[in-house]
């Protein structure tokens, strides 16, 4: 997963969100059960205020690992008022 994480992180920096987002696709798919993944992915998504599918993947992080505080408050954050 760590190399789909940095390759979408890549894209997002240099403005390609829809590249960032089929990294992120491909990644899920390789390896659906990493905590690390679905917090990086979380926060490019809710960067780019592509806020559904950045609930989805803190959501997951928060499966994979419930006793993790991180991925309660960023679901906290962004199901908030903005």
């Amino acid at each position: 997963s760590e190399p789909y994480s940095r390759l979408a992180m890549a894209y997002y920096l240099q403005g390609e969100m829809e590249q960032a987002e089929n990294a992120l696709d491909r990644g899920m798919k390789i390896h659906p059960s990493s905590y690390s993944f679905y917090m990086t992915a979380g926060q490019i998504f809710e960067k780019s205020e592509r806020w559904d599918r950045a609930l989805t993947a803190y959501q997951n992080a928060l499966e994979i690992s419930p006793d993790s505080r991180e991925p309660l408050l960023a679901i906290e954050r962004i199901s908030g008022p903005r």
